[in-house]
């Protein structure tokens, strides 16, 4: 997972691959103007469009330059049907979600809720697997940099990226949801919509049911109309967790962040780094052949 900022707006990946359950996707989520950072084309599962600003709208055209996308959200708006007529020939699927309209669904073991609050749209994905699974989780989450070779997609010889970056840069290892005390993973990610910050935090606090506590990293939009620090309400008491955003932002925001707690790390991301987190789900020794 890569969470990057161009200065204007967000732009997130999600690489995804379950050799159990023999299911993978690419995700890619844009926001406010936000641009891909790398120029690798691969075919691209979902594509989450935040906003219908302009902006943002012609970097959606670029990207549909670069990849083949099979399936696009977008928020519903009065321009949604010239933007259909934009889009339809380039994407494979088009599906608006009009205010207060949300949709969910499952590959392999990760799970997908995206919501439109505030005319935007905001998305929920992470691992649903459980304990019971057996398994041990190998995450940890580093900075990048421009002239980092990072891979947004899973390629056959090439995705052992993320132990590749272990050896030579400083990194968080991301272990205490492996206590016995917590029934599955904190592995997921909270990407918000600009609207969210225009009144509609408590609705958001109140419809994360059932993923409230697997949450590890949110990202905030590039352009806060209105900081509510009632959002720190998600922060867990005893493990970390990532609050990614921009630079430019006023004090208020990465202060409120970093006095919550110790477990709290805000992270700005611009054009020279972003944060990437990655890992394995790998089954635990059952049988001893040696």
């Amino acid at each position: 997972m890569r969470f990057g900022n161009n200065g204007k707006g967000i732009y997130h990946t999600l690489a995804y691959r379950d050799e159990f359950e023999k299911a993978s996707v690419h995700l890619a989520y844009i926001g406010e103007g936000g641009q891909e950072g790398l120029a690798i084309r691969y075919p691209m599962d979902v594509l989450v469009v935040a906003d219908l600003e302009d902006e943002t709208l012609r970097q959606v055209e670029e990207l549909l330059e670069k990849h083949e996308v099979r399936q696009m959200y977008l928020p519903a708006g009065t321009e949604s049907l010239v933007i259909s007529k934009q889009l339809a020939a380039k994407a494979g699927k088009l599906q608006f979600l009009r205010e207060g309209e949300s949709h969910e669904w499952r590959t392999g073991l990760w799970e997908f809720h995206i919501r439109n609050l505030g005319n935007s749209l905001s998305l929920y994905h992470g691992y649903t697997g459980t304990k019971a699974l057996g398994e041990d989780c190998a995450f940890a989450g580093k900075i990048y940099d421009p002239e980092d070779h990072c891979s947004p997609c899973l390629i056959e010889e090439k995705d052992f990226c993320g132990f590749g970056c272990l050896h030579r840069r400083d990194f968080q290892t991301l272990k205490a949801h492996l206590d016995k005390k917590f029934e599955g993973y904190r592995t997921g990610t909270l990407l918000l919509g600009k609207g969210v910050f225009d009144g509609n935090v408590k609705e958001l606090l109140d419809n994360m049911n059932g993923f409230k506590e697997r949450i590890r990293i949110i990202q905030l939009p590039a352009h806060i109309q209105c900081w509510e620090k009632e959002l720190l309400n998600l922060a867990p008491e005893k493990e970390i967790q990532y609050y990614v955003g921009h630079s430019a932002y006023s004090s208020e925001v990465p202060g409120d962040i970093a006095s919550h707690s110790g477990y709290c790390h805000f992270v700005p991301v611009d054009l020279e780094s972003g944060l990437c987190l990655s890992g394995y789900f790998i089954p635990f020794l059952t049988k001893k052949d040696c």
